[in-house]
């Protein structure tokens, strides 16, 4: 079965997606209303969520008397940056005050923020920022000490007294580069209000874990409170793999990312920093790090506390994505010979069994990773069809066939020796009698599966009231390998399950009245409770691995991808599952549709040198060929 894709997949590139910046500011579309983004760099709280001991917010004035006075001010979603207070009065010169965050209601607290140092597991307390309380004067908080991701801020009164300010805000710092965060290239927008809904929380998770490459959480960690002043990678922007933390390069979590951002505002260039922050730190031997600097130091893998055959080969995934979404060439040439050697670093652990075995064991938080992994192999099996693409654009034939025979044979052995026809699912090893999420879902998302709808449907029977279980993962529900699974659905032809997956567990983070109602979440106990340690204080609220829907809703329901094939050309292939609208923009190409009833009627608006091949649901394979211009068809 093969599955085009917005970014994991490549082919040659539709290089026009990308002629021009015009953004998607316009008021008055019914669209614009599901936009998380502030138009504003300078935000204020949109509330207060409660107060502690003898302390006033009211009048535009807030006074707190008292020691552990305090008041909690609510931003009314998730939010970044560095906060300002401006004191007009205070009891004595003594007076002192702390700032406290969180991202979620359940660990707002006047003694302390939520955690993200990462010491002691991630069970080292983040503690408060403290400042002096001088009347006539205001305190910004050092930039060292930027907080990447929070909803809650917590003023609290640390000294007996009384202090008043007048003026609280917050200088959004997520996206650097974007003179206005709001201005999104792309839309979708359908009849479904949570799925929108969902789409924007998605893209605004990734915008939210976008952030200068100077602002990197430090590692190792502090003994106390928090720095993220580590510099990460190159450019202006770069993209992480949460808000709050890590605020580091991960190749895994790009895998997702990168789609999300290239679906929504159309920023490439964070990923290509975050693809030159690895690369730059390549090992001899070809493997890439786990995760860039400074987790992952230098360029002697050696050094490296991190090693992951996966998250390896995530990054090659990534770069041929981007270069499928960028049409870069000079990119691509000038970091051909890297890619070269880091993919012969993966191709030398196929063993005999035709299958590659996983010796560099570290992965996303899931156990039992090692041997013949089903993950991995489908991994390999997508970067060796994506290489030969690569190699026929820049001209190497040889290599090309070379790495699709490979391909071929590789895809036979999973399927011979991974494939358990009793249980309708890939084992995670030969003998293993654990049946992954990540692998089955990457199978069938990827087009290794032989029987794709077996392993969607089997994938299906074990989701829990708040979304799909990971076994890999104590059977909890780990939000990476559910972005997988939604892909999975979509390109087995359950377009209704991949969309009630989405309604059920991205719906469940969204409205979810302890978190942020704004982004999408790490990864939670199949109880629906935070994961992650410190009971939860730990756990990433705005992590980018989890918006997998994003991509999904634009290539799939919305069905708007570059073609893998032929450059400058889009495919169109809506799976409408159980919607009867739905229209969006990727670059230059907007597609809408409705359906009502058998009828189904789409119009597609192709840029100048464009062109789009449109299947319409139920056309068996056939479409139609359309070149620049505005088109409507429909069938019956």
């Amino acid at each position: 079965m093969r599955s085009a894709t917005l970014w994991v997949g490549v082919g040659v590139v539709a290089t026009f997606l990308l002629t021009t910046t015009t953004a998607n500011a316009a008021t008055g579309n019914p669209w614009e209303r599901y936009n998380l983004s502030p138009a504003s760099r300078t935000l204020t709280p949109t509330g207060v969520l409660r107060v502690y001991g003898e302390a006033d917010a009211s009048g535009g004035v807030t006074t707190l008397t008292g020691a552990q006075s305090a008041v909690v001010f609510d931003f009314g979603r998730e939010v970044g940056g560095l906060v300002t207070l401006r004191f007009t009065g205070a009891s004595d010169a003594a007076q002192q005050i702390g700032l406290a965050f969180s991202e979620s209601t359940t660990f707002v607290s006047s003694r302390g923020s939520d955690f993200s140092n990462g010491g002691a597991g991630g069970n080292q307390p983040d503690g408060i920022l403290t400042a002096s309380a001088t009347p006539g004067t205001t305190y910004t908080m050092p930039a060292d000490k930027i907080r990447g991701g929070f909803r809650y801020l917590t003023v609290v009164l640390n000294t007996d007294g009384w202090v008043s300010f007048d003026s609280l805000t917050l200088q959004f710092t997520a996206a650097p580069t974007m003179a206005n965060p709001r201005a999104y290239r792309n839309y979708f927008y359908s009849n479904d209000d949570l799925l929108n809904r969902i789409w924007y929380a998605g893209a605004y998770t990734v915008q939210m874990d976008t952030i200068s490459p100077s602002s990197g959480r430090e590692w190792p960690p502090p003994p106390s409170s928090w720095e993220n002043d580590a510099l990460i990678g190159p450019g202006d922007t770069i993209l992480v793999d949460g808000a709050k933390r890590d605020r580091a390069v991960w190749a895994g979590d790009l895998g997702i990312a990168s789609a999300t951002a290239y679906a929504s505002t159309g920023d490439t260039v964070s990923t290509r920093n975050s693809l030159e922050a690895l690369f730059s730190q390549q090992s001899a031997n070809g493997e890439l790090p786990m995760a860039g600097a400074p987790i992952c130091p230098g360029n002697d893998s050696a050094a490296w506390p991190l090693h992951s055959d996966t998250y390896h080969l995530w990054a090659l995934t990534v770069f041929a994505g981007y270069f499928a979404a960028t049409g870069d060439r000079r990119w691509l040439a000038q970091h051909w010979s890297a890619y070269r050697k880091a993919l012969a670093y993966s191709t030398a652990k196929i063993g005999t069994s035709g299958l590659m075995s996983v010796t560099a064991t570290d992965d996303w938080a899931r156990g039992d990773q090692g041997g013949e992994n089903i993950a991995a192999n489908a991994l390999l099996y997508r970067v060796l069809q994506a290489s030969a693409r690569l190699a026929t654009v820049l001209g190497h034939d040889t290599d090309a066939r070379r790495w699709n025979a490979t391909a071929t044979s590789l895809a036979a052995a999973v399927n011979e020796r991974l494939w358990d026809a009793s249980a309708g699912l890939y084992r995670d090893n030969p003998g293993s009698g654990l049946y992954p999420q990540d692998g089955n879902s990457l199978a069938v998302w990827f087009g290794l599966a032989a029987e794709p709808e077996t392993v969607v449907r089997q994938l299906t029977a074990r989701w829990g009231p708040y979304g799909a279980t990971t076994p890999e993962w104590g059977s909890n529900i780990a939000t990476f390998p559910g972005s997988m699974e939604v892909h999975a659905h979509f390109v087995a032809g359950d377009d209704v399950g991949a969309l009630n997956l989405i309604r059920r567990q991205w719906g469940y983070m969204l409205t979810n009245p302890t978190s942020t109602n704004s982004t999408f979440w790490e990864g939670y106990l199949a109880d629906g409770s935070f994961g992650y340690a410190g009971g939860g204080s730990y756990m990433s609220n705005a992590h980018g691995w989890a918006t997998g829907p994003t991509a999904a809703l634009t290539e799939y329901v919305l069905g708007l991808a570059p073609d893998p094939v032929v450059d400058g050309q889009v495919i169109v292939r809506p799976h409408p599952g159980d919607l009867t609208h739905a229209e969006g923009r990727l670059g230059d190409v907007t597609v809408s549709w409705v359906r009502r009833g058998e009828a189904f009627t789409l119009t597609v608006t192709v840029p100048p040198g464009g062109a789009a091949k449109v299947y319409l649901p139920s056309s068996n394979g056939s479409y139609q060929q359309f070149s620049a211009g505005t088109h409507t068809t429909s069938t019956p």
